[in-house]
Parts: structure tokens; sequence; C-alpha cells
């Protein structure tokens, strides 16, 4: 048997067997916040280092953690998805749909989203311009 067939009879059962929503999530952040610890140690970079520790040290107990406001909780992990993958901004019809549930999101547009948008720039969470409006 060669080398290659060996390695590829080892990884058949984890290819072939069916990853769960919440394993995938979980292989998907594992992968991003190795990365990012890594890239930090290459370059020296202490500081992130530090706040990948303490984050460790805030989620180490949360198994059952249940927020006590679940909108700010949802922008907190569209604030830091966003730190610690590729940083985006989202427009807010974005942001919304990411953390209303879609029976309520008619009735939050008909504002233009403001309480969000207030939400949103207290969190210091940075809102895309949402179409491009002539120069006067």
């Amino acid at each position: 048997m060669s080398k290659s067939a060996t390695l590829q009879s080892l990884y058949t059962p984890f290819i072939s067997r069916q990853v769960s929503p919440e394993e995938q999530e979980f292989l998907h952040w594992k992968e991003i916040v190795s990365n990012r610890f890594i890239e930090a140690v290459l370059k020296g970079d202490k500081e992130a280092i530090i706040r990948l520790a303490d984050a460790a040290d805030f989620l180490k107990d949360k198994d059952d953690y249940i927020p006590a406001d679940r909108l700010r909780d949802k922008l907190l992990k569209i604030k830091f998805r966003s730190r610690l993958a590729v940083p985006r901004k989202f427009t807010i019809r974005q942001i919304a749909e990411r953390v209303y549930d879609k029976r309520l999101l008619k009735h939050h547009a008909a504002d233009g989203f403001s309480a969000l948008r207030r939400i949103c720039k207290q969190m210091q969470i940075a809102i895309r311009a949402s179409r491009k409006t002539k120069q006067k």
C-alpha cells in the first residue's frame, strides 16, 4: 500500500461523515482564531495575543451562556466576526437581517432602523452606506 493510499484511508472517516451546522461553525471559528494567533505570533503582535487570551479567559466558563440583551449580543458577534476574519462593513439592512426576527424586520424598517443605528453607534460598529447619493 502506498503512502498516499494509507493517508487517504486515515482521513476517509473524517471526509465521508456528515458535519452538523454547529460543527461547521466551530471548525470555521477554530480556523480563524488559529490563523489569527499564528499571524500574531509571527508578527510579534503582543496586543493581539493578549486580546485572544483575554477572550479565551472570558469564554472558558460560558458553556450555558444566556445573554441579558440578545440584540447587543448578536451585534457583538457581528462586530468581532468582521474583526477576526476579513474586515468588512455591513449596511444597516444587512445588520438588521442578522439581528432581528424575519417577522419583526418590516416593523423595524419603518423608521429606517433608527434604534439599531443608535445602538451600532454606541457600540462603535461601522456601518457601510446603504446607497449612493448625488453630491450637491
